[in-house]
């Protein structure tokens, strides 16, 4: 059995494939982040809803103005935590967003060397049956002749 040579697109593929896997890595990574900005902002909005809940009730009873100025000051501290969290949460759309497409290219560009690869493969294989077709031709013909010689 003869050996094959390495064919360069497999290794070019195996290169590709280590590249695909680390942009998945990248993108679980930004996603994972844009999950937890989310949860944040959620959080904050359900905050947001409750205090200013309670500020009505304070405002609609009789109240102390010390009371309603404290969860007044509380409520825009929310506010500037929310518009943070809100603008942080857009970073992080816009890095899951890049590295979505730095998958879907590192994808592609295996989906070309594996395809090239196979190319490669069919392409030595074929070699490799026209010689043995060759090589058998020759011995056939090689027979023959001794045949011819020892019949005459």
């Amino acid at each position: 059995m003869k050996m094959q040579p390495k064919l360069v697109w497999d290794a070019l593929t195996a290169k590709a494939d280590l590249t695909l896997r680390k942009a998945k890595s990248s993108m679980d990574v930004a996603m994972a982040r844009k999950k937890e900005a989310e949860i944040r902002l959620n959080k904050l909005d359900s905050l947001l809803a409750e205090y200013a809940s309670k500020l009505n009730v304070i405002l609609s009873r009789s109240h102390h103005s010390q009371e309603a100025s404290n969860y007044r000051q509380f409520i825009i501290q929310l506010q500037a935590l929310r518009q943070r969290a809100e603008q942080e949460l857009q970073v992080f759309e816009l890095d899951y967003g890049k590295n979505q497409r730095i998958v879907i290219a590192a994808d592609k560009e295996k989906l070309k060397f594996q395809g090239l690869a196979d190319r490669a493969k069919i392409k030595l294989h074929h070699q490799g049956v026209k010689v043995e077709a060759k090589e058998a031709e020759t011995q056939s013909m090689m027979q023959f002749n001794l045949n011819s010689r020892l019949n005459r």
